[in-house]
């Protein structure tokens, strides 16, 4: 999202928006807003073309969720490639922290 669309979405009462694609704005996109804009910027959930082992990296800079979609299911592979995703899921969950 630009700084307007941002912008035009917060004055419209947008609680939360979505940064696609994550991977083409980049990871420093969203806290590069908060300067020009001011806070509270709206709830930002980050996605398109991320990875579990982005997750947290993400998270520390800024979003307030990501979404995962196709690296859940082997991408192109299919079903067959799932079961292959839950290892880095596991190790996502163990890392998050956890809240009071």
């Amino acid at each position: 999202m630009t700084p307007t669309e941002v912008n035009r979405a917060r004055a419209l009462g947008c609680a939360i928006v979505k940064l696609f694609p994550a991977t083409t704005v980049g990871i420093g996109h969203w806290r590069r807003l908060r300067d020009p804009l001011g806070a509270p910027l709206p709830f930002c959930i980050a996605a398109g073309g991320l990875k579990p082992s982005d997750v947290l990296p993400w998270l520390e800079a800024g979003v307030d969720a990501v979404a995962l979609g196709a690296s859940l299911g082997g991408g192109d592979q299919g079903a067959a490639m799932a079961p292959l995703a839950a290892e880095p899921l596991r190790q996502l969950l163990a890392a998050l922290p956890t809240r009071p």
